[in-house]
């Protein structure tokens, strides 16, 4: 049988890919896993010689798939395979799929005897399945791989069944279907609506897009299709190996919310966030930046233009992402740095496109594909393309970021709100939000909620219904603005906006108390700081000390190099606000420069040739060519480290003073 290997900078990343792969293929097919190092303080990397001996363990001479989850991790199984013998090499093949939707591929077909052939095939198509539901009218010149054709030669025989799984056919009960037909010689297609897949193919099946409530069709045909369609029918029975989930499943049919019912005196929208506010009402505009028309340079100078907009906004990314709810900036880091993005504008620079126009252009179409998502979750990302189409374009025309300035508390009402706006907001002013647009698992509302900041969207305000200044109360509990309420419900409000403060200003002073479990086990309550900004909100809500100071917004802030006296400076300042509670403070990350060299304003003016491609490397992991670069700049990066272990040395005074590592790469 065809064996596995997976292999991963990350343990714990491997071992969920192996939990599910053994779910999926119920432990039939061999498989192993070659993750992280043997450093427990940095146990992030790969190792050849762990790479080496997984395959040993479940080589075959039918084959083994090796797949990667990046950069380095290739590297090192290339190397691997220069410790094994040339008959052991000559069956085991590297696969370039994504590695958790390549493994699930691998081992379903595995588990169902198709050859190492089949199996490739397979894998190559593991993310067709994502791709057409987030891109369902390819680019022009791409090419889908097509659903298996119907052959109708012989009879056909059928089976009809309406889904009732909660999340449909997705992964999971796809498996399911292949490993049965797998055992018949029978040809089975699956057919929804005008789409048809083989029953052998996941990818294919996946691709059907099959959801909860939708009916579908089997159809057989060969010697033992009738058998086959009876051991389908039986599954089918068995909700397709889910029927302990139909059994306790309390998910709903619709995922839309459903707006406040109308009141007289308010305007109903969706709750985001608790809370009673009561104020004057401020608006705030934010209009797309003017496009002067000019005469295009070459194709690659348009290019260049573009990629020094998003290398900026990368930039901002990056710092906002070692600050709160940061996954959500790391997540709009790695969209603008999609290669598919730089594909669509080259297409379109090559036709003549200005910069801008071009820019606008792609990224206008990725909204819309991410609007007709089949899930409310997918369509509410639409406002993170429209706010990175924003902050590019606004580099583009060069114009200043438009910021909600306010001298007084208010609340705050817009058409909508982006992520990248409301974290500039000045929280102390701000008393509620109230938006048109929006949706309840937008970035912008969980942000909104991170914020404590009552909250509501698809409200139906507008500036002649609401104006500037007038008083207000907004309910985040009942998703309603009160406009002119009557003297009972205003009273109300009033009590409960009362009771809130309370209860809030209660969590409050319960935060500065110890966190103890109820074994009576204290459990220390660290923070972790990206800035100097971060500090009044950690002592604030309780923090116990930082946990982990990432000290890479020294050199992302500054123009040149922080020289000893100014990290002393900060440095001390932290250990000073924290008083006797303990402080760890990393030390500057050379090999995570994603956050580092990538994006960092005072490595650029070192080395202003180097355009952010050019450090692409570094964020591959490729260690070796890292440490050959920082060899060859010794002079200025071991300034830096100097600097940094002399400021770590003076500071040695603070009592509970804690210094990490950086990352090893």
């Amino acid at each position: 049988m065809v064996a596995i290997v997976i292999v991963s900078h990350s343990l714990r990343l491997a071992q969920g890919i192996e939990e599910l792969a053994l779910q999926m293929s119920g432990g039939d097919v061999p498989l192993a896993i070659a993750a992280g190092i043997d450093d427990p303080q940095n146990p992030i990397g790969t190792d050849a010689i762990a790479i080496m001996s997984a395959i040993e363990s479940v080589w075959s001479p039918d084959g083994v798939l090796v797949l990667m989850d990046m950069g380095s991790a290739l590297l090192s199984t290339e190397m691997a395979l220069e410790l094994l013998s040339e008959e052991q090499r000559s069956a085991i093949y590297l696969l370039a799929a994504p590695v958790v939707e390549g493994a699930m591929s691998a081992v379903t077909s595995a588990a169902a005897g198709l050859s190492v052939t089949e199996i490739i095939a397979e894998v190559d198509l593991a993310l067709c399945a994502k791709q057409q539901q987030l891109m369902p009218s390819p680019p022009a010149g791409e090419v889908i791989p097509a659903i298996s054709p119907v052959n109708h030669s012989g009879e056909w025989q059928t089976f009809c069944w309406t889904i009732c799984n909660p999340h449909g056919i997705h992964a999971r009960p796809a498996a399911s279907i292949l490993k049965v037909s797998a055992q018949y010689s029978a040809n089975i297609i699956v057919i929804k609506g005008d789409k048809r897949a083989s029953t052998r193919s996941l990818n294919e099946l996946a691709m059907l897009g099959v959801r909860c409530g939708d009916e579908i069709i089997f159809q057989a045909e060969g010697t033992d299709a009738s058998d086959a369609l009876k051991a389908i029918e039986t599954l089918a029975k068995n909700h397709f190996g889910e029927a302990h989930l139909l059994a306790s499943s309390e998910i709903p049919l619709t995922e839309t919310p459903v707006v406040s019912a109308p009141v007289d005196g308010a305007i109903s929208g969706l709750s985001v966030q608790n809370g009673i506010a009561i104020g004057p009402v401020k608006w705030f505009t934010c209009e797309r930046p003017e496009i002067t028309q000019r005469t295009v340079d070459s194709p690659q100078e348009e290019l260049s233009r573009i990629e020094s907009a998003i290398d900026i906004i990368v930039c901002e990314l990056a710092d906002k992402a070692a600050g709160p709810e940061g996954d959500i900036f790391a997540a709009h880091k790695m969209m603008l740095e999609d290669p598919e993005i730089n594909r669509q504008l080259q297409q379109r620079l090559a036709k003549g496109k200005q910069a801008e126009f071009a820019w606008l252009e792609v990224m206008q179409a990725l909204a819309e594909q991410y609007c007709q998502a089949e899930t409310l979750y997918l369509r509410e990302r639409e406002a993170d393309i429209r706010d990175l189409t924003r902050q590019v374009l606004n580099q583009l025309c060069g114009v200043s970021e438009q910021h909600f300035i306010t001298t007084a508390p208010c609340i705050l009402l817009a058409n909508d709100l982006l992520p990248s706006q409301i974290t500039s907001l000045n929280k102390a002013h701000i008393l509620g939000i109230c938006l048109h647009n929006g949706g309840t698992t937008s970035h912008t509302a969980i942000l909104a909620r991170a914020m404590g900041i009552p909250a509501i969207v698809k409200a139906a305000i507008t500036p002649q219904n609401v104006r500037d200044n007038d008083t207000v109360i907004l309910d985040g509990e009942t998703g309603r603005l009160w406009l002119q309420p009557d003297e009972v419900t205003r009273l109300d409000l009033l009590q409960r906006a009362e009771a809130w403060r309370q209860q809030r200003d209660r969590q409050l002073a319960d935060a500065m108390l110890p966190a103890v479990t109820q074994g009576g086990r204290k459990i220390s309550v660290l923070a972790n700081i990206g800035d100097l900004q971060d500090i009044e909100a950690a002592l604030s809500h309780g923090a116990e000390g930082v946990g982990l100071l990432r000290t890479e917004f020294l050199f992302h802030e500054s123009a040149t190099l922080p020289d000893e006296e100014e990290q002393f400076r900060v440095y001390c300042s932290v250990a000073q606000a924290f008083g006797d509670k303990p402080v760890t403070i990393r030390t500057l990350d050379i090999g995570s420069m994603g956050v580092g060299v990538k994006t960092s304003h005072s490595l650029r003016t070192l080395y202003p040739q180097r355009t952010t491609r050019s450090w692409d490397f570094a964020v591959s992991g490729c260690a070796w060519r890292i440490r050959k670069y920082l060899f060859r700049n010794y002079a200025h990066f071991s300034g830096l480290g100097k600097n940094t272990q002399r400021c770590k040395l003076c500071c040695r005074w603070f009592q509970h003073w804690k210094r990490s590592g950086p990352s090893k790469h």
